[in-house]
């Protein structure tokens, strides 16, 4: 009995293990998907704002993936910065030119990174 016993509560040990384990893995995959759509939705307000698109765009794209991965900041919270920028008159090439300042002031200065497009623009 006392083996049964000690089998069974190994089985409901492993069980909630994988549970865990799954739950844990559908919230990272969650995550990661809202980043991505988030991404995603800020590539669009920014061709939205500056108009560009294709191939320019794509670049874009892969300048705010570098400058992500290089500082604090995600891609969508940069793509986002971008946004504002554009918005106050700037143009794509200019926006591309001043945001790696700008992300390093943000650090720099601990504020957030949309004040700090709001205070340089």
């Amino acid at each position: 009995l006392n083996g049964r016993f000690t089998s069974l509560i190994r089985r409901v040990v492993l069980i909630n293990l994988v549970w865990k384990s799954f739950n844990t893995t559908l919230r990272l995959v969650s995550e990661s998907m809202r980043a991505v759509v988030d991404f995603d939705q800020g590539l669009k307000n920014i061709q939205a704002i500056t108009l560009v698109n294709g191939k320019a765009l794509e670049q874009v794209g892969n300048s705010i993936r570098v400058l992500a991965r290089d500082t604090t900041f995600s891609a969508a919270e940069i793509a986002n910065a971008m946004t504002l920028i554009g918005q106050a008159g700037f143009t794509m090439q200019e926006s591309l030119e001043i945001i790696s300042s700008v992300t390093a002031l943000s650090i720099g200065t601990l504020t957030d990174l949309g004040e700090t497009v709001k205070i340089v623009t």
